[in-house]
């Protein structure tokens, strides 16, 4: 089974600690410089020391790190290191046990109409540096929601992506959903996708001080140019925190959201989050669902695919403008 992030972590730790050539480490000396790292430095709770002979193991695992611990006694005491010089997990051989399964998800992915990677991966697929093992089966085992029909990706989307990772300043020609056509000299930084559309998010020369996302299937052409790079230090996993989908409002604040399920609907949101920072409030029998986000339009898309199945309670704003939506659309349908 895969790591998930604090198991890396702690990994990455301990593998410090085992590939030091002078020094020999006991449990204790371990689970201390693990929870010193875990608490000190990120924050985060420490280990038991079964957790900590768990994590060893781990490192032994053959289909994971396949390392070879060195262990010796002293004064009724264990201590341990990496028998082999100069080993780490990081650069250890990927298993047969890795490759079988990096195998069955680029097959998944190479399987997805239009994917903007497909190239790409068939090139890693057929790497002679990388010895994939025979699959039993040819049918993927992963199924992963992709428009192959969305306009420009083919075109365009590689090329953003290689200029986000190369820092590379580009000129784009634009059309809008209004069908308005612009120019910009752009500094892309990140790509995200959301309902299915991919925005390219970075900042536009002629408005430095503003996040710009452009959505890939709007842009009609795209060219490297040679300007200085404008770089950025926002963390876009925090960037993108307060909100659902990509549009940040300049005059909108941080709302904690106080959500009414009908019974059909409310499993559904527990077991699919609206929001990472979904919580459920009880009130008397009831039980309701808060999101703390910034109101945006995809917040109020989303909620309207609930349709009669949800009412918002607070704040007495987002509620109102919520209405208000609702009363727009309705009248289109009242009108003779």
């Amino acid at each position: 089974m895969p790591l998930n992030k604090n198991q890396q972590i702690r990994a990455q730790i301990l593998d410090r600690c085992l590939s030091n050539v002078i020094k020999w480490y006991s449990i204790d000396d371990l689970l201390n410089h693990v929870n010193d790292h875990l608490v000190q430095e990120m924050a985060i709770e420490p280990i038991s020391r079964r957790t900590l002979y768990t994590d060893l193991e781990r490192l032994q695992d053959p289909d994971l790190y396949n390392a070879d611990l060195e262990k010796k006694t002293i004064n009724r005491k264990v201590y341990y290191r990496y028998r082999q010089k100069g080993f780490s997990i990081t650069n250890s051989p990927i298993t047969p046990q890795q490759l079988t399964e990096l195998q069955h998800i680029l097959l998944s992915l190479e399987r997805v109409s239009n994917f903007p990677f497909g190239d790409w991966l068939d090139a890693l697929r057929k790497n002679e540096h990388l010895p994939f093992p025979k699959l039993s089966s040819k049918q993927a085992l992963i199924s992963i929601e992709h428009n192959p029909d969305l306009i420009g990706m083919a075109a365009f989307f590689v090329k953003a992506f290689q200029a986000v990772v190369n820092q590379q300043v580009l000129s784009i020609d634009y059309r809008d959903f209004t069908g308005t056509d612009y120019s910009y000299t752009f500094h892309p930084y990140y790509l995200k996708q959301y309902n299915q559309r991919w925005f390219l998010i970075g900042r536009q020369e002629a408005a430095p001080d503003t996040i710009w996302n452009l959505a890939i299937d709007r842009i009609q052409n795209l060219t490297p140019v040679q300007h200085p790079f404008i770089p950025t230090s926002i963390d876009f996993d925090d960037y993108f925190y307060d909100i659902i989908g990509v549009t940040h409002q300049a005059d909108s604040q941080l709302e904690k959201i106080l959500l009414r399920f009908s019974e059909e609907t409310l499993p559904y949101v527990l077991t699919k989050p609206l929001h990472p920072s979904q919580k459920t409030r009880k009130q008397g029998s009831e039980t309701l669902i808060q999101i703390t986000v910034k109101p945006n339009y995809e917040l109020y898309s989303l909620l309207r695919s609930f349709g009669k199945n949800v009412e918002i309670l607070e704040p007495t704003s987002v509620r109102e403008a919520f209405v208000a939506e609702l009363k727009e659309a309705l009248d289109i349908y009242l009108q003779v």
